[in-house]
């Protein structure tokens, strides 16, 4: 049985290897920290439930429920989903644990310097002190904005202008995230995400990328296996940011006022059944593609991407069991409106939920979407917000088309 233990002063190793959970609790002890070992998920569950620590290690293959659905149950419940999740296990799955919302996922074997990382990472060396995010901004005007947002909500900041100003201060001390733009000048923003991932002291430093920026196919598969989450520079993106940074510098979140809440997301929204949906996101520029995979998985989704309507229809051919579909209107080969038309004829689709995005705020635009088959429209720049409950309001209720 656990340990009275005050909340959030010890991590939780949910592990049934025995010889593995002896070892990571040398390593928490050596960080100045308690660790309770518990060996199956929902003993593990109680246990965060009723005392909620600073971070979780947590083992996929379990004796009773997996790691998986431990994961999911933990990010349905007030109390635990904003605890930080570090998955250590036989399994290669790191896809699929970020996608749920970890802030890493290590292989099994894994030798003691891989151990200790995942401990250093739930458990930051200024033990006690709000972690500092490094803004990485070649705009002084736009790095000090991130940097008062930050502040507004008692988040300490500090920004640099280049790559090299960036590496520099992050050998001087240690940083809780950093939050990057790709336009530098000296280093492009990917090679400085090369360089951290190069770097045995900076290799598990969480980024998230804040760019304005078109992506290319190879940029975006690199920045899938750099960094954590893309936020693009728009109307929304500071309420985005925020969103990021409480999820992967878990203890910013335990020094914000009691009453804060975050203002890209409702608690109402925020509960939405959308875990486990699968939701096909038909979209052919690669920031968008990547913006709204992230908060989708963020929020348990399964996401499927078509770069042009054809591969639309091959993906909702190949998996009729889609739950919904995001749509731009304007996509090579197949615009959105032919590719609508060519869905609504399958009669497997015609009640499928379908909501059109269009960078065209014109009149008649939205009467244009829904005749040609979409069951909604949002106009771009997507809010995250509006596009949560959208999803949310057209997967838990039957919504007539027009």
């Amino acid at each position: 049985d656990a340990l009275p233990i005050s909340t959030g002063d010890y991590l939780l190793i949910i592990e049934d290897d025995a010889v593995m959970a002896e070892q990571l609790v040398e390593l928490v002890r050596a960080r100045g920290l308690r660790a309770v070992v518990t060996n199956g998920g929902r003993s593990g569950l109680e246990q965060a439930r009723r005392q909620p620590p600073r971070g979780i290690i947590l083992d996929v293959k379990l004796p009773d429920i997996d790691g998986w659905t431990v994961m999911e149950r933990l990010k349905q419940s007030d109390v635990t989903r904003s605890i930080p999740v570090h998955f250590l296990s036989a399994l290669d799955a790191s896809r699929h644990g970020l996608a749920l919302g970890a802030i890493g996922y290590l292989t099994k074997p894994a030798s003691r310097a891989e151990l200790r990382g995942i401990v250093e990472s739930l458990a930051p060396k200024r033990h006690g002190e709000a972690a500092e995010i490094l803004v990485v901004e070649d705009s002084r005007v736009e790095a000090q904005s991130v940097v008062d947002l930050l502040a507004s909500q008692g988040i300490r900041a500090e920004s640099a202008a280049s790559a090299g100003e960036a590496l520099a201060k992050l050998e001087q001390k240690p940083f809780g995230c950093v939050i990057l733009d790709l336009g530098l000048p000296d280093l492009d923003g990917l090679g400085l995400l090369e360089k951290l991932r190069a770097s045995p002291e900076l290799v598990g430093m969480r980024v998230i990328v804040h760019t304005g920026r078109s992506l290319t196919k190879r940029e975006t598969r690199q920045l899938e296996d750099y960094a954590q989450a893309i936020v693009l520079k728009d109307g929304s993106s500071g309420a985005r940011l925020l969103e990021e940074v409480r999820l992967f510098v878990h203890h910013v979140g335990e020094r914000k006022p009691e009453r804060y809440e975050s203002p890209a997301f409702s608690a109402a929204e925020r509960d939405a059944p959308l875990l486990g949906k699968k939701i096909l996101v038909a979209e052919d520029d690669m920031r968008t593609v990547y913006s709204l995979s992230a908060l989708l998985r963020s929020r348990g989704c399964d996401v499927l991407i078509a770069e042009n309507g054809l591969e639309a229809i091959e993906q909702l051919r190949a998996h009729p069991d889609i739950d919904l579909v995001l749509m731009d209107v304007m996509m090579p080969e197949m615009d959105g409106y032919e590719a609508l038309r060519a869905v609504r004829r399958d009669a497997r689709f015609e009640r499928l939920p379908i909501v059109s995005l269009t960078a065209k705020a014109m009149m008649g635009e939205r009467e244009r979407c829904i005749e040609a088959g979409a069951t909604d429209y949002l106009a771009k720049p997507v809010d995250s917000r509006t596009l949560l409950a959208k999803v949310a309001q057209h997967l838990t209720r039957e919504v007539p088309r027009g």
